[in-house]
């Protein structure tokens, strides 16, 4: 029973050490097996070169065995390492394994205890004996990733044997150089194919593994929108461009939230996000805003004469009779011709429109009539040179005064008549364009006309 104990305890002790070894070191005073040898009994630590063998049948050893190494035991209490590549033929003892694949284990007997936990082993050679097991490196590892989108960050996870520094070389990565034995977070953000070396480097020499275009970086696609500026009520065309696939959101105030070409209407200004994807799989953003403008105030019309006045303070007019667009009654203001539905659009500085109706009731009455038959004024409509001509045998002087519709006299100048020079020029160039009112009076009449003012 106290053996039985014993035992267990020396295992348990064993194994606790083992696992706090995943890269054990080989001690100084390590027996160095280099050709085929057999240890019965002691405490030494072995260690087994590649292509060599032991055999033991007792003792409380640390065993190590290289690549390539084989060991038979029929017995003993051991700790023993065993690297990728080597051998174990277990016939009998008390043993914890810590080992690399399952594959190398061959068990007849005994009562092992076996750990894959470590992951690969890798022997820390710094104390190692100088006449021991010359032992080179093998590089070797593989990526979490190795085609993917500009922007992205991997990791690498090293593989190799024998090794107790690395140097790794990442073209195109950030950062491009690593020590590390297990380097993360390698980000590459240009499109391209990379090379990855890594070189294993140990206390007998090193090992270089290389892959040529290893990494594949696809572009990240560039995403361009068009924006748009619409009245309200009114749709407009949002284009993408720079991807195979888009979609937008939030599709609120769209026709459809899939395809390069969507039709926005939304009521108030609103801002969208598209998201394209090219053929590779690889994403990118883009934002747009659309904004909609509300309509103008509907323009109030009235008739005074034979003229139409709108309320200004708009862009633009436009003037139709019924559905008929009046060519050149484009002015805030329209002369009427003919009774009839008189139609005006107005539009804002933003393009919104309003429009307003008026039933325009013509009066025949010439205005030449009200001067009398003797007076005349022309061109009427002007652009700014207007002339005043009296045929009937006036004498003395007169005056004329010009007012604009809110009764502001803009113009006012006194003439003496000439029977040999009945005209009288008058300029209003400097005035804005508009409707006029002309005064004529003497000591006998007074007289008064509509003029229209015109900048073609």
């Amino acid at each position: 029973m106290k053996n039985f104990l014993l035992i267990n305890f020396l295992l348990l002790c064993f194994a606790m050490n083992a696992k706090a070894q995943c890269n054990p070191t080989i001690p100084t005073n390590a027996v160095v097996v280099n050709s085929t040898d057999t240890i019965n009994g002691g405490f030494d630590p072995i260690w087994v070169c590649s292509g060599d063998s032991l055999h033991t049948d007792g003792g409380f050893h640390n065993i190590y065995l290289e690549s390539g190494s084989v060991m038979t035991s029929g017995g003993g209490i051991d700790t023993i390492y065993v690297k990728y590549g080597a051998s174990l033929f277990l016939n009998g003892g008390i043993h914890y394994i810590i080992y690399d694949t399952i594959s190398d284990l061959y068990s007849l007997g005994g009562i092992p205890t076996l750990d894959s936990s470590c992951g690969p082993l890798i022997f820390d050679y710094t104390n190692a004996p100088v006449n021991g097991c010359f032992v080179n490196p093998i590089a070797n590892f593989i990526s979490n990733d190795d085609t993917f989108c500009a922007g992205t960050c991997i990791n690498f996870s090293n593989q190799s044997a024998g090794a107790i520094s690395y140097s790794w070389s990442f073209s195109g990565g950030n950062p491009a150089t690593s020590t590390d034995a297990n380097p993360a977070t390698i980000c590459y953000n240009a499109p391209g194919n990379y090379d990855v070396t890594l070189i294993a480097i140990n206390g007998t020499g090193s090992d270089t593994l290389s892959y040529t275009n290893l990494i594949h970086v696809d572009s990240i696609p560039v995403i361009s929108v068009s924006s748009l500026e619409i009245c309200i009520g009114q749709s407009g065309i949002l284009v993408a461009s720079g991807a195979e696939n888009y979609s937008w959101a939030p599709p609120s105030g769209l026709n459809t939230n899939t395809g390069d070409t969507v039709i926005a209407n939304p009521n108030t200004s609103s801002s969208y996000t598209v998201s394209g994807v090219n053929n590779a799989g690889c994403s990118n953003l883009a934002f747009t805003v659309v904004t909609v403008n509300p309509l103008p105030v509907v323009p109030m019309l009235i008739q005074n004469g034979d003229t139409l006045f709108s309320s200004t303070g708009y862009s633009g007019y436009q003037w139709y009779s019924g559905l008929t667009l009046i060519v050149g009654a484009t002015n805030y203001f329209y002369i009427g011709t003919l009774s009839g539905n008189y139609h005006l659009v107005v539009t804002d500085d933003k393009g919104c429109e309003a429009t307003a109706d008026i039933d325009f009731v013509f009066n025949s009455t010439n205005d030449f009539d009200i001067w009398g038959g003797d007076i005349e004024i022309f061109p009427n409509p002007s652009s700014g040179f207007f002339i005043l001509k009296i045929y009937s045998g006036r004498t003395g002087n007169f005056q004329i005064a010009v007012s604009d519709v809110q009764g502001k006299e803009v113009f006012s100048e006194v003439y003496k008549y000439h029977k040999e020079n009945p005209e009288v020029f008058f300029d209003l160039s400097s005035q804005s364009s508009g409707v006029y009112f002309i005064h004529y009076s003497s000591d006998t009449i007074q007289l008064h006309k509509k003029i229209v003012l015109h900048h073609f």
